[in-house]
């Protein structure tokens, strides 16, 4: 399975976080069935917010000292200037994946006004971030609208305050005060407060599969107590956050969907009437205008930010799941930015003159899954001689085109979580012959005719899907009787969600901080309905990554996180394939990209697997 990110799930509950970690092909370029539009609406005028005020320092106690001193190597070198760019050695996967932007020589002056219209890979059900699903294209959105309580640095990839002024955890790591920026409003007037902040945690905890990725870091509500035991107010500013385990950074898991504060006024007017969830409220740099859904969703300046002036005038996102149509839409002046992990349109886009791109492979990694709760995959020797005999080096040849770099693990070199002698095993057909041979004389129900039954289910109607089957099913031939399981991208998730899946090819994991994504590989997430898609637990594996967790010392935390990629490994239960590469790309008139910086001072990171920030951008006359 490929599935594009945003276009993620249609069961009948909230999906939120889970689309934000897992969408499909960095290739699909075929969009699933579009959802019915929703008629374009325009939301309350913004009132005025107050000044924003000084930040305090970025992290007390302990995680402070993890976090200073852990320096992964950016993944990407910028620097915004009009079309002048550095392409990457020949297009090929040898090199970094990296575009270096020539400086300036003197930075000019800021111009105010003007929209800048943007081509977005994908679409959601709605921008709620309690209740519906942010992948890369909604997050991008998100962004823009809402205020995240910490991002990620630029420097060292840790997680620093934003919305929130402080982290502050007490001396065992197992509670964390998270103190707000006094003096912001929302959009809709609303004070920005403790109880906007409890109220979207208790409604993220409470959705069915969002819950399921938040609820093992917490400890359990106790209903016949009078508190609330995962987190309490501690004043008007100050949530307190108890944790289930000791956590040396909790700054990490609110980068995202997970911190980001919404009016409580628009929230609770959201549970009444869900067509408001199409109209978000946040304190973030623009506000929400007009949308039409699967079309066009328009933001405008927020001239009360919090922090700081806002150049842009208006944001116009208009979504474009084929991507190539998007760069074309591009060079040609249609668009002014977008972004990509489509292979077909960053070779477009590294063909145009006149397009500034920032590209990155230090994000998602492209893969496949086994289903271990089902047979044949229940077996470790039918997952391995499905390894063994993989053609991987096809897949490289004709997906990746020689652009995409093979992973070997789910950290790139350079990230300092990178282990060099971990490597795919594949294309080792071999190998595999023995395995099968045991197997089906063993357990003859799991075979036929000498080889071992299994399913390839994915998302269509798709060319690229349809490729990926083709060059894997003949891959596997000889040890695999393959069965091709195409379905329409709703239905096809939720089978996928719920277990009924022998094989899937999946894009996952790539959070700066890996310990964000535990969420895909604790024993926690194993259930009926599982975030844990293999459904394989691992207890040691689980005990490494809640060492890691708590642990304040760099080397330490690196050290335990490339003993979970050797288990991994070892477990055979993922098929990695390439490292994705992102393009967000923009026209030479579009400044400042990569220009964002905290309230205190901090370098932000330009790009985070697809999205970046908007408020520090602004158009050349």
């Amino acid at each position: 399975m490929r599935t594009r990110p945003g276009t993620w799930l249609s069961i009948p509950l909230a999906v939120a976080l889970v689309a934000s970690a897992c969408g499909g092909s960095s290739d699909d370029t075929d969009a699933a069935p579009a959802a019915t539009a929703a008629p374009a609406t325009t939301a309350a005028p913004a009132t005025t917010a107050a000044p924003a005020t000084t930040a305090a320092p970025a992290t007390d106690g302990a995680a402070s000292d993890e976090a200073t001193a852990t320096t992964a190597a950016p993944a990407t070198t910028t620097t915004n200037a009009p079309a002048t760019t550095t392409q990457a050695p020949d297009s090929k996967a040898e090199s970094t994946a990296t575009t270096t932007l020539a400086p300036e020589e003197a930075p000019p002056e800021p111009v105010r006004g003007g929209t800048l219209r943007y081509g977005l890979e994908a679409e959601s059900d709605g921008l709620n971030p309690t209740v519906n699903r942010f992948a890369t294209a909604t997050t991008q959105i998100a962004h823009a609208v809402f205020d995240s309580l910490a991002i990620w640095d630029e420097v060292n990839h840790r997680a620093v305050p934003w919305l929130a002024e402080s982290f502050t955890p007490s001396d065992d790591l197992m509670t964390w005060d998270v103190r707000l920026r006094p003096g912001i409003s929302f959009h809709d007037g609303t004070p920005l407060t403790s109880e906007a902040v409890m109220l979207g945690f208790q409604r993220q905890m409470a959705d069915p599969l969002i819950s399921l990725a938040i609820k093992p870091m917490y400890p359990a509500d106790d209903p016949d107590t009078e508190g609330y035991e995962p987190a309490e107010i501690v004043d008007d500013l100050t949530v307190r956050f108890n944790l289930a385990r000791p956590t040396a950074d909790f700054a990490r898991y609110v980068t995202g969907q997970l911190g980001y504060v919404a009016s409580p006024t628009w929230i609770r007017a959201a549970m009444e009437d869900p067509s408001l969830n199409q109209e978000p409220v946040g304190t973030g740099p623009f506000r929400f205008d007009s949308r039409t859904q699967d079309q066009m969703t328009r933001l405008v300046r927020n001239d009360d930010w919090w922090n700081g002036e806002v150049y842009l005038d208006a944001v116009e996102f208009y979504v474009y799941t084929d991507t190539v149509m998007a760069a074309d839409a591009l060079v040609v002046g249609d668009l002014d930015g977008m972004h990509t992990s489509n292979v077909d349109a960053t070779f477009v886009l590294r063909d145009a003159p006149d397009v500034v791109r920032i590209e990155s492979d230090h994000g998602s990694e492209s893969f496949g899954m086994m289903n271990t709760a089902q047979k044949p995959f229940d077996d470790i020797r039918a997952r391995k001689a499905l390894t063994y005999a993989a053609a991987r080096q096809d897949y490289l040849d004709f997906i990746g085109q020689g652009l995409l770099r093979p992973a070997n693990s789910w950290f790139p070199p350079g990230s300092p979580y990178h282990d060099p002698d971990l490597v795919q095993e594949a294309d080792m057909p071999e190998k595999a012959t023995p395995l099968v041979a045991e197997l089906c004389a063993e357990k003859p129900d799991y075979c036929t005719d000498g080889r071992i039954d299994m399913e390839l289910q994915y998302s269509g109607p798709s060319v690229v899907q349809d490729r990926i089957y083709d060059i894997l099913s003949e891959g596997w031939s000889d040890h695999f009787n393959v069965s091709k399981d195409m379905l329409l991208q709703d239905d096809h998730i939720t089978q996928v969600a719920f277990g009924l899946w022998n094989f899937v090819t999946w894009r996952q994991m790539g959070s700066p901080d890996p310990d964000n994504d535990v969420t895909w590989l604790n024993c926690g997430a194993v259930s009926g309905l599982a975030l844990n898609w293999p459904r394989f637990c691992d207890p040691e594996r689980d005990e490494l990554m809640y060492a890691a967790r708590a642990s304040t010392d760099p080397a330490e935390r690196i050290d335990l996180w490339k003993q979970v990629s050797r288990k991994v490994r070892d477990d055979y239960t993922y098929l990695l394939f390439t490292h994705t590469l992102w393009s967000n790309a923009f026209g030479s008139n579009v400044r400042n990209v990569c220009g964002a910086v905290s309230p205190d001072g901090i370098r932000l990171m330009c790009t985070v697997n697809g999205w970046h920030l908007m408020h520090q951008i602004w158009l050349e006359d």
